[in-house]
């Protein structure tokens, strides 16, 4: 298959492609724009950072942003200045993490302290002290971007002042404070911070995601100026295309060098336009290189200089997690969609405003490749807050370092509609009283630490029950961990996880009734309620008898339960329903009170007698929660 043949199927397959060119015709001009369209989840992250970076201008043009898939083509900024555009977004997107910019604010840091002459307890601070105060390997990473300096020494001042600090060793007293004096000068000129942090913000936010092209390709323009290279291989290019772009008419003869892109169809008119798609890592062989009877020789998959442009804002379309790992929430419903599920801050460092118990909790250490689902699975959550738009499917990929390899890798996940709708559902069919939704149990068990395990390793219980919500898993397995923790060392306090954790494993039981179970299962809650009611009133009964009053504390009435509590825990963890009952006779023989009728209604049915069961043990352990007529909760 030749090029001509390949460009002439390519356009008459394609119905979406990354992005076309769109013309009006008027009474005496031709408008043309760039128009986005929806693709895969790497084109379609090229969109939204394409729209990060036009909501970039406009702001700085003084402008109103709006979600457009079309820009007329002379509203954009010339390829010089959008080169601009282009480094100080990715520097604004990076800067409050960046390590170049902390380095930044520690010079500042030393040079005010040296004004000031003294510190905020009067210590004196003088040429032969200095050194007590100022550390200066504090700025070595400055020492990094030596290459960087290469590509703009021509342009700025203090370059003697530069080169001194990268020669001396470990400068003392008054020539550590004209060091100090001299840098401090060199990296206030706004082209030296602009140049060390674009630096600085490729290397954590680029380079995962692209490779050997312009400023990435190290061995041949590691010293040239990288906003130059930037407008020579890309914003040329993609002006110059925009303003002569080639449209296929039929009958046009195209030119031998002539050839489409493979992103979005479009001619390629010029050979010296064609670039591979190999510099995006991950995402296609270098096909330059390759020779098959398939390509006759001659590979022709290539990317129009508008669509490398695009790629080149991919990793905009990302949203960069604490973890160091990045997030892309795919929809093609709208452009408004994409751009609201991928534009919100997000932060997986999960935090919270309580503590459970000082110095029984602490942030989870977990941070491999085994803990990425559930972060992925957090930020989808975080940002699918509008539970209107879930209108279909919902991919997310995640760029997440590999274990124990150097590099990232891409990781899918696709979420269905249904599991969607009830992580948000408000109601169900024939419950008395609303549950709060799984989506607000989960947020109340995210504001809380994980904690130490018994064994001596950290537990997220929000983890562990998301995951269990989004792989359509039930929460006995963690219902049964919580319990037995709880019962050791006197944990009393982790049964603030247990109501939570229950009323999602209610949710997701009502949600998988038969159409005919409904009816039959309408009470459901009202068991609940009854069985968490018994296991109150046993718990006091149990405190009473065995100290002669209720005014105890929590720990030591959890010391009186716990056999109770252990036995049936196991019973049910083991579905024993003989040994559950047999536990709950024997404990009301010996109480001298009535077996409460609930158990006999639960025991008619297998698909409930879990939840009566659990129930009755957060009762027990004080987990218990009195229904109110005004309250919009129902009970545990």
């Amino acid at each position: 298959m030749n090029t001509r043949e390949h460009a002439k199927m390519s356009n008459e397959r394609t119905t979406l492609s990354l992005l076309d060119f769109a013309e009006s015709d008027s009474a005496d001009k031709t408008t043309k724009s760039l128009r986005l369209t929806p693709g895969d989840f790497l084109k379609n992250a090229g969109n939204v950072g394409f729209l990060r970076l036009w909501e970039f201008i406009c702001r700085d043009r003084g402008e109103e942003f709006k979600i457009v898939d079309e820009i007329p083509i002379e509203k954009l900024p010339d390829e010089k200045k959008l080169a601009q555009y282009i480094m100080d977004l990715y520097i604004s997107e990076y800067s409050g993490d960046s390590k170049i910019q902390k380095v930044f604010d520690k010079l500042d840091g030393f040079v005010e302290l040296i004004d000031s002459g003294h510190l905020p307890d009067d210590n004196s601070v003088n040429a032969e002290n200095i050194d007590s105060f100022i550390n200066i390997d504090e700025l070595k990473p400055l020492k990094g971007f030596k290459c960087d300096f290469d590509g703009i020494k021509d342009q700025v001042n203090y370059v003697e002042s530069y080169v001194e600090f990268l020669e001396k060793k470990a400068p003392k007293g008054a020539e550590l404070i004209g060091i100090i004096r001299k840098i401090k000068k060199f990296c206030d000129q706004k082209i030296v911070k602009r140049a060390f942090l674009f630096r600085d913000a490729t290397r954590n936010l680029i380079e995962p995601f692209l490779q050997n092209k312009s400023f990435f390709d190290y061995s041949n323009n590691a010293r040239k100026n990288a906003e130059k290279l930037i407008e020579k291989d890309f914003t040329h290019p993609f002006i110059q295309c925009l303003k002569q772009s080639v449209k296929p008419e039929n009958g046009i003869r195209l030119s031998k060098n002539a050839s489409n892109c493979i992103a979005c169809s479009n001619i390629i008119a010029k050979k010296s336009d064609r670039q591979p798609m190999s510099f995006i890592k991950d995402a296609v062989d270098d096909l330059e290189y390759k020779s098959s009877l398939f390509w006759n020789f001659n590979p022709d998959a290539h990317l129009c200089p508008v669509c490398m442009l695009i790629y080149l804002l991919a990793p905009l379309g990302f949203r960069r997690i604490n973890s160091g790992d990045f997030i892309f929430i795919n929809s093609n419903e709208s452009f408004e969609m994409l751009w609201n599920n991928n534009t919100k801050k997000i932060d997986d460092s999960e935090k919270r405003k309580e503590h459970v118990e000082a110095g029984e909790d602490a942030d989870d250490p977990e941070d491999d490749n085994e803990a990425i689902l559930r972060r992925v699975d957090a930020a989808l959550l975080n940002m699918l807050d509008d539970k209107s738009k879930i209108l279909s499917n919902v991919q997310t990929i995640v760029r997440t370092k590999q274990k124990n390899a150097k590099g990232f890798m891409y990781q899918f996940s696709v979420f269905d509609r249904d599991l969607l709708y009830l992580i948000h559902k408000e109601h169900f069919p024939n419950l008395k009283a609303p549950f709060p939704t799984i989506r607000q149990n989960l947020a109340k068990l995210a504001i809380r630490k994980p904690f130490m395990t018994s064994n001596g390793s950290y537990f997220n219980v929000y983890r562990h029950c998301l995951d269990n919500v989004l792989t359509y898993q039930n929460q006995y397995n963690l219902l049964f961990t919580l319990v037995l923790e709880s019962l050791k060392e006197k944990k009393s306090w982790i049964n603030v996880f247990l109501a939570p954790v229950f009323r999602i494993q209610c949710l997701q039981t009502y949600h998988a009734f038969k159409e005919k179970e409904k009816e039959s299962m309408k009470n459901v809650s009202d068991l609940q309620f009854h069985a968490s009611k018994a296991g109150a009133a046993m718990r006091s009964k149990l405190v009473i008898e065995a100290v002669g009053s209720e005014n105890i504390p929590s720990e030591r009435q959890e010391d009186i339960v716990r056999n109770v509590v252990y036995r049936l825990a196991n019973a049910l963890k083991t579905n024993n329903v003989e040994r559950f009952i047999d536990v709950i006779i024997r404990l009301y023989a010996s109480s001298k009170e009535p077996i409460p009728t609930v158990f006999m209604t639960a025991l008619r049915t297998e698909t409930i007698f879990p939840l009566i069961g659990y129930a009755y043990i957060l009762g027990l352990k004080g987990a218990f929660y009195q229904r109110r007529v005004d309250d919009s909760e129902s009970a545990v």
